[in-house]
C-alpha cells in the first residue's frame, strides 16, 4: 500500500463512530469516549500502546478486577490478524465514571502499511461492548520484504535479537518471522508465523519463554478450504460471529451444499490470585451446514459447544467457576428479487454457570430478522434481534442476552468519489419486563461524508455520532446521559508531501447531574515525503486531552514519532533512523510520565535475497511523580532472507 493511500485510510478510520456497542445485560453498558494508538506511525517490531477511555453509562458498579479491555488487530482489508491479552481494570468504577486503559501490542516485524483495531470491554469474562474500527500506520523495517509471486512458492523470513541494558543486560527479546505464499497443486496457500522468546527471569539464570504471537496457515481448493491458527470464523450472528480465535476451520462446498467444522480457543488462560479472578482457557467447537433448496432459497443449521478448561490455570480466584454452553439453531435465506436479501435466524442455548456442581442449566432462545437492498452505488439494511434473558453463546459475544436490538444503516456513493453513510442503533433490555430490574434504553445515531479526490486536490471527511442512554420510568434517576462526537479530517498531497490531518471532539453529559461531565479532544497528523532520491521521511503526531468539566481537572497524552530511510550505497547499504516521544499526564491518577526513544540501524544487502542488519537505541522513561528517570540502552541484530 502506498504511503498516500495509507494516510488517507488513517484519516478515514479516525472519523469512525466512537461509541462502544453491544451492552450485555440489564444495567451493564459502556461507551468509548476516546481511543488513540501511539506512536503513529510506528516502526515494525516496536511496541504500540492503545489508549482507551471507557465510560460506565449503565446502572451497575464495575468492581476492580471484574472488568477488562482487549484489542483485536486487523489488516488493511479488515481481515483478523491478532488479539492482545486482556488488560484488567484495577479500580472500582461507578455509573457515569470512566476507566482508563493502556493496552500494549507488540507489532510483528513483518507488518507494513495501514492496520485497524477494535476495542472490547468485558465484564466478568462476558464481552459487553465493541468499538468501531480505528487505524494506525506501520513503517517497514529498513529492508522491506520482497513480494513473492502468488503462482510459485515464495516468501521471506526474519531472525531478530535485541538485548537491553535493563537488569544488567539480562533482558532480551528474540523473534522469528516466516511468511510464505504460493500454490500447492495449483491451488493458493499461505503461511505466516511470528514468535517471541524472552527469559523467564531477569535476576537468575533461567529457561526461555517461548510464545507464538501470531500464526496462520490456509489452503484454498476449488470446493474446499482449510484455515489454521488465528482465525475469525463465522456461522451466523447468534451462534458464531465476530470474535478472533486460535484454532482451525474446514469449509467444503458441493453443488448447493456448503458446510463448515470449527474447533478453536476463544479465550486464553490467565492465572488469578486470592483477591482477583483469573481466566479459564475457553474452547469452542461446532459445525454448520447450508443447502440451497431452490435458486433463491437456502436453509441452514448449526451447533456450537463451548466450555472452560479448569485445568488451564492453577489459581482460579475467589469467584471464578468453569462454565459450559451449547447453541443449536437454523437459518432461512431468501433472495426474492435482484439486489434484495432476506434472512431469518433462530437459536436455542443451554448454559451452565458452574460445571463442577450439578446445577440446573439455564435455557433460552433468540431470533434475528434482517433485510437488505443493495443496487449499484447504494445500500440499505435493517435488522431486528431479540435475545432471551438466559440466552448465552460463547461464540458470538456480540449477541448480548436480555436485549432487543434495532439496527438500520444506509450508504450512498456518488460519482465514484463521494460517500454518504447514516446509521441508527437502538437497544432495550429487560425483555421479560421484570419489575425488579431497571430497564435501560440506548439510541445511537451516526452519519458521515467522505470525498475521495485524486492528485493534489484535498480529500475531506466529516462525521457525527450521538449516543443517548437512559433508564425508563420510574427509574430515570438511575441513568440518563448523552454523548456527542464530531470529527473532521483532510488528506492529500502538496509539493511532493503526502499529508493527513484530523480532529475529533467528544462530549459526555450526565443529565441527572449525579456524575461528572467530560470533554475529550484529539488531533492527529501524518506527513511523508522524499527530500532526495536517496532518502524518505515519515513523521506523525497525536494529542488527546480529556477535561473533567465539573472537577476542573485534565488528563492528556501526546505522542510524536518519525523515521528516516537513507540509501547510503544503492542496493547495498541502507540506514534507518527512527524515534518517538510519548508524554502522559493525569493528576487524578498520579500519572506524569514521559517515554522517549531513538534508534538507528544499518542494513547490508549481500545479494538479492540475503540481508543483515545491525543497530542500537536509547530509551528513557521519566516518572515526574516518583522523581525517577530510567535510561535503557539496546543493541539489536536481524537476518532477513527472501526467496
Amino acid at each position: 500500500m502506498s504511503v498516500k493511500k495509507s494516510l488517507k485510510l488513517c484519516a478515514a478510520v479516525f472519523l469512525g463512530v466512537a461509541f462502544l456497542r453491544l451492552p450485555a445485560a440489564a444495567g451493564l453498558s459502556a461507551q468509548l469516549q476516546l481511543s488513540v494508538a501511539v506512536p503513529d506511525p510506528i516502526v515494525a517490531g516496536e511496541e504500540l500502546t492503545i489508549q482507551a477511555i471507557i465510560f460506565n453509562n449503565g446502572t451497575e458498579i464495575w468492581a476492580a478486577g471484574d472488568y477488562s479491555a482487549e484489542v483485536e488487530i486487523f489488516d488493511a482489508s479488515k481481515n483478523y490478524v491478532a488479539k492482545t491479552p486482556r488488560k484488567k481494570g484495577t479500580q472500582l468504577i461507578r455509573p457515569s465514571e470512566a476507566a482508563l486503559f493502556y493496552v500494549p501490542f507488540a507489532v510483528p516485524a513483518g507488518f507494513n502499511g495501514s492496520y485497524f483495531y477494535k476495542v472490547y470491554l468485558l465484564h466478568k469474562d462476558r464481552r459487553i461492548s465493541e468499538s468501531d474500527f480505528f487505524g494506525f500506520n506501520v513503517l517497514p523495517l529498513s529492508r522491506p520484504p520482497k513480494e513473492p509471486s502468488a503462482l510459485e512458492l515464495g516468501g521471506n523470513a526474519f531472525i531478530y535479537y535485541k538485548g537491553t541494558s535493563k537488569y544488567d543486560w539480562a533482558d532480551y527479546t528474540g523473534n522469528f518471522n516466516l511468511n510464505l505464499i504460493g500454490a500447492v497443486n495449483r491451488k493458493p496457500m499461505m503461511f505466516n508465523i511470528y514468535t517471541f522468546h524472552t527469559p523467564k527471569s531477569t535476576s537468575t539464570p533461567s529457561d526461555v519463554n517461548h510464545e507464538i504471537y501470531t500464526i496462520f496457515a490456509g489452503y484454498y481448493a476449488d470446493d474446499w478450504s482449510v484455515s489454521l491458527g488465528d482465525i475469525l470464523p463465522v456461522f451466523s450472528p447468534l451462534s458464531l460471529y465476530g470474535t478472533g480465535m486460535r484454532g482451525g476451520i474446514f469449509d467444503v462446498r458441493s453443488g448447493g451444499l456448503s458446510a463448515s467444522v470449527v474447533g478453536a480457543r476463544s479465550v486464553a488462560a490467565r492465572e488469578g490470585s486470592q483477591t482477583i479472578d483469573g481466566v479459564y482457557e475457553r474452547i469452542v467447537a461446532g459445525a454448520r451446514a447450508e443447502y440451497a433448496v431452490a435458486e433463491f432459497v437456502s436453509l441452514g443449521g448449526s451447533y456450537l459447544y463451548g466450555f472452560d478448561r479448569r485445568e488451564s490455570i492453577i489459581a482460579a480466584g475467589p469467584a471464578l467457576r468453569p462454565a459450559s454452553n451449547g447453541v443449536t439453531g437454523g437459518t432461512l435465506k431468501i433472495k426474492p428479487a435482484e439486489h434484495v436479501s432476506l434472512s431469518a435466524e433462530y437459536q436455542t442455548s443451554d448454559y451452565r454457570s458452574n460445571v463442577d456442581i450439578s446445577s440446573t442449566s439455564a435455557a433460552d432462545t433468540a431470533y434475528r430478522l434482517e433485510i437488505s437492498w443493495a443496487p449499484r452505488n447504494f445500500n440499505v439494511r435493517g435488522a431486528y434481534q431479540t435475545t432471551g434473558v438466559d440466552f448465552n453463546t460463547f461464540g458470538a459475544p456480540g449477541a448480548a442476552k436480555d436485549r432487543k436490538t434495532i439496527d438500520l444503516s444506509s450508504g450512498l456513493t456518488l460519482f465514484s468519489k463521494m460517500n454518504f453513510s447514516i446509521g441508527y442503533l437502538n437497544y432495550t433490555d429487560n425483555v421479560a419486563a421484570d419489575p425488579s430490574k431497571v430497564t435501560t434504553n440506548q439510541n445511537m445515531y451516526s452519519g458521515g461524508i467522505t470525498l475521495a479526490m485524486d492528485g493534489s486536490i484535498p480529500s475531506p471527511s466529516v462525521s457525527y455520532s450521538q449516543n443517548e442512554a437512559c433508564a425508563l420510568e420510574p427509574n430515570r434517576a438511575a441513568l440518563d446521559n448523552i454523548t456527542r462526537t464530531v470529527a473532521a479530517g483532510l488528506s492529500g498531497r502538496i509539493i511532493g508531501t503526502n499529508y493527513s490531518v484530523s480532529a475529533q471532539r467528544s462530549d459526555f453529559a450526565d443529565l441527572n447531574k449525579t456524575a461528572d461531565d467530560f470533554r475529550s479532544d484529539t488531533v492527529s497528523s501524518g506527513f511523508s515525503f522524499e527530500p532526495a532520491k536517496f532518502a524518505a521521511v515519515n513523521i506523525g503526531a497525536t494529542l488527546s486531552v480529556t477535561d473533567n468539566l465539573i472537577q476542573n481537572t485534565q488528563s492528556r497524552t501526546g505522542s510524536a514519532s518519525g523515521a528516516v530511510n537513507i540509501k547510503i550505497v544503492p542496493d547495498k547499504l541502507t540506514s534507518q533512523i527512527w524515534g518517538s516521544l510519548t508524554d502522559r499526564r493525569n493528576p487524578a491518577e498520579a500519572v506524569d510520565v514521559s517515554d522517549a526513544g531513538g534508534n538507528i540501524e544499518f542494513t547490508y544487502q549481500f545479494n538479492g535475497s540475503l540481508a543483515w542488519t545491525l543497530g542500537g537505541g536509547l530509551t528513557r522513561v521519566e516518572d515526574r511523580f516518583a522523581e525517577t528517570s530510567v535510561p535503557e540502552h539496546g543493541l539489536n541484530t536481524r537476518v532477513s532472507y527472501s526467496f
